[in-house]
């Protein structure tokens, strides 16, 4: 949702997977800020619950098993 038009947006996600070997959640709220109010440049904020991880990427910084707070920040560009 965009809290100031082309500018601002936050967003909330989650998931969950059940399985055979166990099961994990997510629950993360974040903003994407666009610089210059332009989709080619925009600065991520996002805070994550992890809880039994059954994932593990490098890419997110996820652990498979592992349970905790992840406080992630990038900066996007598109050229």
């Amino acid at each position: 949702m965009f809290v100031i038009p082309q500018t601002l947006e936050l967003f909330a996600r989650g998931s969950q997977v059940n399985g055979e070997y166990g099961s994990g959640d997510e629950v993360s709220a974040g903003f994407n800020w666009y610089l210059f109010n332009k989709r080619s440049a925009r600065f991520t904020f996002d805070v994550t619950s992890i809880d039994d991880s059954p994932a593990q990427q490098s890419r997110t910084g996820y652990v498979a098993g592992e349970s905790g707070t992840l406080f992630r920040s990038q900066l996007w560009t598109f050229f």
